[in-house]
């Protein structure tokens, strides 16, 4: 019986991708303190911007050959990652602000007006009304409805591709005013990065090592400019460096490694890793300490993102147990069944069995 791929590269890039994600967020009081110089900040930090494209478009390949059921599936079990993060982070930021409250002699019901003043419906379909990377799990929900839609239309995959592209051009260039509910490009920047995924898995041709060169000559023409601050950035490298991220990805014959094995934590790194980041913070605060002295070290973003990234994975288990698995019980009672299936960016990383053969076809 033919069995189906596993992609171990993909998995192995997740990985990589979850912790580029933390080390943006890690860094990023050094761009905010106008802190930031060449040398401890800017030569690394626009590389970092490859991540969350990468993780659309990983979606996006092994959405490739589903249907329009399992990808609603697909979108229902984001958005119940969605839900339960928030719940995690609005339990989170209450406990935070009665912790300011009680060490810092910070104003406790000013703090909860002014988180509450947040909790509007543009801020939840942004997707960052409880903490703002949440954005990502809410666009990740709209691109997978979006494609549904338009595959159940008979649209095939070069036209979704395209007419995402026209989609994000126009909120890009203002033409269409997303702004109120879109942070961070939102669903029209998922939906263009879920489409390229989807389209290089629709296109993979026999294991080429280039692929790999490409990706990475491409984000380093991407990023090159933004660290020399020469002329205009030039976006086409990054779409090229994804694109050939995923079809390197998608050849793979590799074998399972350390790296791979740690993708099954992407997700739940990508989810947890600001509650740590920021507990750590105050704890900091708490105990007296100077936190913007510690910041001077230059050991400080390499222990934010090795402790964080730590922590991510050992609360794993009880973030699916004690947050996700209650909520994905309730959405599941209040909607339809679609389909069963997998959270294929989460938990499958296969390819199906036609496009093997298809490979096959090719080799």
């Amino acid at each position: 019986m033919e069995t189906q791929k596993h992609l171990y590269r993909l998995d192995a890039l997740k990985f990589i991708s979850a912790i580029m994600v933390v080390a943006i967020h890690a860094s990023s009081y050094l761009y905010h303190t106008k802190t930031a110089t060449v040398l401890n900040y800017e030569w690394y930090r626009y590389f970092l911007e490859f991540a969350v494209p990468f993780f659309f478009a990983a979606s996006g390949l092994l959405l490739q050959n589903s249907s329009p059921k399992k990808i609603i599936s697909f979108s229902i079990k984001v958005f119940s990652l969605y839900i339960a993060a928030s719940i995690l982070y609005t339990v989170f930021n209450i406990s935070k602000i009665a912790g300011n409250r009680y060490f810092l002699d910070i104003a406790f019901w000013d703090s909860l007006r002014n988180l509450l003043s947040k909790w509007t419906v543009g801020a939840f379909i942004r997707g960052d009304f409880a903490q703002f990377h949440l954005w990502y799990l809410m666009a990740a929900t709209l691109a997978g409805l979006i494609i549904a839609f338009l595959r159940s239309k008979g649209f095939s995959t070069q036209k979704i591709f395209i007419m995402s592209t026209l989609l994000y051009i126009a909120h890009l260039s203002s033409f269409i005013d997303f702004n109120p509910i879109v942070a961070h490009g939102g669903f029209p920047r998922a939906l263009f990065y879920t489409s390229l995924g989807m389209l290089a898995g629709k296109f993979l041709q026999k294991n080429y090592r280039f692929y790999g060169i490409i990706s990475i000559s491409a984000i380093t023409a991407y990023a090159a400019p933004r660290i020399l601050d020469s002329g205009n950035l030039i976006d086409i490298f990054l779409i090229i460096s994804v694109f050939a991220a995923i079809s390197w990805a998608g050849n793979s014959n590799a074998q399972p490694n350390f790296i791979s094995y740690m993708g099954k934590y992407a997700l739940t790194i990508y989810i947890l890793h600001m509650a740590f980041i920021t507990a750590i913070n105050q704890t900091i605060l708490y105990a007296g300490y100077d936190l913007d002295y510690l910041r001077t070290h230059a050991y400080w973003v390499p222990a934010m993102i090795t402790a964080s990234v730590l922590l991510s994975i050992l609360m794993h288990k009880p973030f699916e147990r004690l947050f996700l698995k209650p909520v994905t019980r309730i959405i599941d009672s209040l909607t339809p069944d679609p389909a069963t299936s997998d959270l294929p960016a989460v938990t499958s990383h296969q390819l199906s069995l036609q496009q093997k053969h298809r490979l096959e076809q090719r080799s």
